[in-house]
């Protein structure tokens, strides 16, 4: 389990470079770290009453590893969907070249014209 703090930011969008120079990225609006240095330096926003930053009293902390079922039931379907279409190679991780019709350095030169010219 990969449990990690949660911090929540008024705008969309937002980056705060913490005081070592390093960058939190606010997502959707929120920021998820388990580094004690910047929970400290989060937490010391917010009790400062930093204007756009805070935590949701219902969601201090989240599970990164959790598995949201309706996504797990999304990616099922997709590998159902690649088995009926015969990209049962894509559909279990493994890509072939051949089969989706990609090129590569040795094809092309198989086919390429040779040139006579000096």
């Amino acid at each position: 389990m990969a449990i990690r703090n949660a911090y929540y930011c008024t705008l969309g969008s937002c980056t705060y470079v913490f005081k070592d120079g390093t960058a939190a990225f606010f997502n959707e609006g929120r920021y998820l770290t388990s580094l004690e240095k910047e929970i400290e330096e989060l937490e010391a926003e917010i009790a400062a009453k930093h204007p756009h930053f805070y935590v949701n009293k219902n969601a201090l902390t989240v599970d990164t590893d959790a598995v949201d079922p309706i996504e797990e039931e999304v990616q099922k379907r997709v590998v159902e969907i690649m088995k009926q279409r015969d990209m049962g190679d894509y559909a279990s991780g493994g890509i072939q070249a051949v089969k989706l019709g990609v090129s590569t350095s040795a094809s092309v030169a198989e086919t390429a014209p040779e040139s006579n010219s000096k």
